[in-house]
């Protein structure tokens, strides 16, 4: 008890710097219809001379950030650090462990849950950076003296499971409109339950109180309810023991019942939202993962069924309310699919369905600045558009998803490692890109307008962050630190 004590007041003291329903009703699921894929004319891909590298100086910043924004964060192993979208700056804005991350779709707030110590978890908090100026206040400890993890970070005491239900699952997660933060917690009672922080009166109210621990919490489109399901335990690897799912109205904490959980499942896994109402969600088995794909009004309790069988992953395109799922030859064998091989369209409403694309990728991605599904199937590069299914194969200088720029104008490949096309390569979407840096580069990000960008580079004689203040310009060398793929903007 002393020793919870003295971490919570370490974490203060940091901080000044549901009933049973009816059984859902079920549609019968439509006939596919076997549309005929597209064949497209393949672009040869020329060979590019990369520019000659340039000699860059360093140029002196002033380590203060601006009042205006935008911001860029650079996640650290130890803390979070901020820049100027000039690269000036350079201000560690959060000195903690930061275990999740979850930047205001409203800007100018991040929230952070930290911990102190990876490896037992102990002293886990909520946190809210602020800009301007970055600055931190402490909201919640996320544990009590009965749900804090062992000293010796044993796995297997039986309040263990809270704070995997609080740090394992995507469990910051900000109200359509940027008001209110959902999270969940176990610092009351002997569960982690649903919590929401309002930026509006500062307040952190509890929604949900069961004996069974709530994780992944999804916000409907109108920012009325709240989707979460509960494990009684998280296993070691083949899946969950469910206890149960529910819609709980944010406005009182009343909640809706969702289903009865299927026999065989381990996991519920909600792909999207079709509507304010209507999400898509998948079950998982531990025979051959996800299947059941189906869309759910939890309202009217009303379940149509969009897949029964298995299928590898699925993705949605947040315009249309259609899911892109895909399906391997392995699959078809052990997993008894009476189904070709490749990635099938499917609509939301009436569950009809469009074979896109006659192979399985071996990345995708739904991009919502070109209105497409995006993938990678063996040397080439492919898009699926979001409303038809309409397959055409793009121009790429090698395999690998692209970054699209914020407004769907330009797209990008930052390579790194030996390989004879490493570098920084950038053009406008749907044509061949150009190699503006031929040094390895290990990562990039657009600005907010999609006009600069900013990349970073760990060979050569001047590691750290770098931008390009337009396409065609010299790059600047900026930051000295780290950055990652999980690098992000704070806007204004």
């Amino acid at each position: 008890m002393m020793r919870r004590l003295t971490l919570l007041i370490l974490v203060l003291s940091l901080a000044v710097c549901g009933c049973t329903s009816a059984p859902p009703m079920v549609t019968a699921i439509p006939t596919i219809t076997d549309t005929p894929q597209p064949t497209a004319t393949r672009t040869h891909r020329p060979t590019i001379t990369p520019l000659p590298t340039a000699t860059i100086t360093p140029t002196q910043q002033l380590e203060v950030l601006n009042t205006d924004g935008p911001w860029l964060v650079l996640p650290q192993e130890d803390g979070l650090i901020s820049v100027n979208a000039d690269g000036s700056g350079g201000v560690v804005t959060f000195g903690w462990i930061p275990l999740l991350i979850s930047p205001s779709p409203r800007g100018r707030q991040v929230a952070v849950i930290t911990t102190a110590s990876r490896e037992t978890l102990q002293g886990s908090a909520l946190f809210l950076m602020n800009f301007p100026g970055g600055e931190s206040t402490f909201l919640v400890p996320l544990t009590n003296d009965f749900t804090e993890p062992a000293e010796d970070g044993n796995p297997y005491q039986p309040n263990h499971e809270s704070i995997r239900a609080v740090v394992e699952h995507p469990n910051l997660a900000w109200s359509p409109d940027g008001r209110m933060l959902a999270f969940i917690g176990a610092q009351d009672g002997e569960s982690a339950d649903l919590y929401v922080y309002s930026t509006v009166d500062d307040r952190v109210r509890r929604l949900t109180d069961t004996e069974a621990h709530e994780f992944a919490p999804s916000w409907s489109p109108d920012g009325q309810y709240i989707v979460t399901f509960a494990a009684k335990s998280f296993g070691t690897g083949e899946g969950y023991d469910l206890a149960g799912g529910w819609a709980v109205r944010v406005s009182d904490g009343e909640r809706e019942f969702l289903y009865g959980l299927p026999r065989d499942t381990r996991e519920e896994k909600i792909i999207g939202w079709v509507n304010s109402r209507t999400f898509i969600v998948a079950s998982v088995d531990e025979i051959c993962g996800y299947h059941n794909l189906r869309s759910y009004h939890f309202l009217t309790q009303t379940a149509t069924p969009l897949e029964h069988g298995y299928f590898l992953e699925a993705w949605m395109a947040q315009s249309t309310g259609k899911v892109l799922f895909g399906i391997t030859e392995d699959m078809i064998v052990n997993c008894d699919l009476d189904m070709e091989p490749g990635v099938y369209l499917v609509s939301p409403v009436d569950g009809s369905q469009v074979h896109a694309f006659g192979a399985y990728p071996d990345a995708a991605a739904w991009v919502p600045q070109v209105n497409a599904f995006l993938l990678v199937v063996g040397e080439e590069l492919w898009s699926v558009d979001g409303e038809t299914g309409e397959a055409a194969v793009l121009p790429s200088p090698f395999a690998g998803l692209p970054i699209v720029s914020p407004r769907g104008e330009h797209w990008g490949w930052a390579l790194p490692g030996e390989s004879g096309l490493a570098g920084l390569w950038l053009g406008e979407y749907g044509e061949m890109p150009v190699r503006l840096i031929s040094e390895p580069v290990d990562g990039m990000i657009w600005s907010p307008l999609g006009d600069a960008v900013m990349y970073y580079q760990w060979e050569g004689d001047l590691p750290g962050l770098y931008l390009l203040p337009t396409l065609g310009s010299e790059p600047i060398w900026v930051q000295p630190y780290a950055a990652s793929d999980s690098m992000f903007w704070v806007l204004p």
